[in-house]
């Protein structure tokens, strides 16, 4: 099954809809509410992944997603420089939400105002540092910003956990441009066990005449790319040239 996960905001969902109808018996679409507390994205994830199954397809259509790519010069960043004390700034650029109106954000390396940083299992140093979940376990413990550090970690491991046991073939995020962050998409990746596909591009909800919405990326005009009719009940179509693919390692 491919499932869709929206919210009920009158676009999403009607998008939603009209991409469930064109393929009933391989598509469904779950709702996720629009003020979520972290039990009802949890449990709306899981619902998701049951219906999808192993080798399943689960497509978040809610929320919003940010890359910061013109920190590396010309789209090229170095790989980490491990021992140096330095973050390689790839680390730090993206977000996306997996919950509706920031109810849960996940961000690159120290981003601000996340739901939890997902490299805080990661040393990006490399020795003698740590990661910054060994920081708040070895020097932070007490502290209240450390103890709810720990408590959103083990929120996502939780998730995490969902995705490896479901084994889905891939999740779509139909998310403003993290595409531009592929080794923040990569790391997802790692910790869900999937492949994660993401637009480089702004993803824009249209609504139609004929009341149907088109999801396509905001740099195509109407009657062009992925602004056709055809976008009003499938997915843009993923070219090398408008999104990325990334996945996690394969298995031994």
């Amino acid at each position: 099954m491919h499932v869709v996960i929206s919210v009920r905001d009158g676009q999403a969902n009607v998008w939603g809809d009209e991409y469930v109808k064109a393929q009933p018996q391989a598509r469904a679409q779950v709702i996720m509410p629009s003020q979520p507390n972290v039990t009802q994205i949890v449990d709306t994830i899981d619902k998701a992944l049951l219906l999808a199954g192993t080798q399943g397809v689960v497509i978040f259509n809610i929320g919003h997603g940010s890359a910061a790519a013109a920190q590396c010069t010309g789209g090229a960043c170095p790989l980490p420089q491990r021992g140096t004390g330095g973050v390689n700034p790839e680390l730090a650029e993206g977000t996306v939400e997996i919950g509706p109106g920031g109810a849960m954000r996940l961000g690159g390396h120290q981003v601000k105002d996340v739901f939890v940083d997902v490299f805080y299992d990661f040393n990006v140093t490399g020795p003698p540092g740590f990661s910054d979940q060994d920081n708040d376990r070895k020097f932070n413990q007490n502290s209240p910003e450390a103890k709810k550090r720990q408590a959103n970690w083990a929120v996502y491991q939780s998730i995490c956990a969902l995705f490896k046991r479901t084994k889905p073939y891939k999740v779509v995020l139909l998310t403003c441009n993290v595409g531009q962050a592929p080794l923040f998409l990569k790391k997802i990746a790692n910790d869900w066990g999937t492949v994660v596909e993401a637009f480089t591009s702004k993803v824009q909800l249209t609504p139609q005449p004929n009341s149907h919405v088109r999801i396509h990326l905001a740099t195509d005009p109407a009657g062009t790319g992925t602004n056709i009719p055809n976008s009003e009940s499938e997915l843009p179509l993923a070219t090398g040239s408008n999104s990325v693919r990334v996945g996690p390692p394969p298995s031994p």
